[in-house]
């Protein structure tokens, strides 16, 4: 958004605050009084926000107003005017499952989506997919998720669908073929004692990659 425009949903901003909560909201400024300084502070919280955006925070605001003493801040303006159009850590980790369950076929036919930053998360997870450890494998994707979608927020990105690369099909239906993993099949016992190997090395200091090699070392050595 360039500043002039931004300049102006600042002025937006301010009117309507002050209409609705006056002194409530005038007093988060700690005193300040000069209008154009305010302004400038407002402005430049709202640089990296879009039109729609914008539009989709004053909605938000106008539900929220009334609702007893509460008086909302200019961050929390800002985080209703970017949450409404990213995916939350839950609703990407179910398009990413729906989306890796896709046959080779179903992939070329782009029936279905996801974001950049929900493949970039699932990639990072995948290979304790494939171990069966699923558990596991959501909670390090929401982390890895939430942390990728503050950064992108911070920087006022907007949300990019995922383009897989092209690939040469030479018939018009490709069976559904899963490959098979590279790794040993593991049995659910040995699957838990994974789990609880990774959690027991993690509470001794070690990052979750290495607890996961150190544990996967362990059971192969005891074979």
């Amino acid at each position: 958004m360039h500043n002039g425009i931004a300049l102006n949903k600042a002025c937006e901003y301010y009117d309507i605050m002050q209409v609705m909560y006056g002194h409530k909201f005038i007093s988060q400024f700690n005193g300040m009084t000069d209008l154009n300084r305010i302004l400038s502070i407002i402005n430049g919280a709202l640089t990296t926000v879009t039109d729609e955006q914008f539009q989709r925070g004053m909605a938000q605001l106008n539900t929220k107003a009334g609702s007893g003493d509460f008086c909302p801040t200019l961050s929390d303006f800002k985080t209703w005017c970017l949450a409404g159009s990213w995916w939350t850590a839950d609703e990407a980790w179910q398009r990413a499952c729906d989306f890796s369950n896709q046959s080779e076929f179903e992939l070329l036919s782009a029936k279905l989506k996801i974001t950049t930053l929900t493949k970039k998360a699932w990639d990072s997870v995948h290979w304790l997919v494939e171990q069966g450890c699923m558990r596991e494998a959501r909670k390090q994707f929401k982390s890895i998720y939430d942390t990728y979608l503050t950064k992108a927020q911070m920087k006022g990105r907007q949300q990019e669908w995922y383009v897989p690369p092209k690939m040469i099909s030479t018939k018009a239906f490709v069976p559904d073929v899963k490959p098979k993993s590279l790794l040993p099949e593991q049995s659910p016992e040995q699957k838990a004692w994974v789990e609880n190997r990774i959690k027991e090395l993690q509470s001794i200091g070690k990052t979750f990659p290495m607890a996961m090699l150190g544990a996967m070392q362990e059971m192969h050595d005891q074979r």
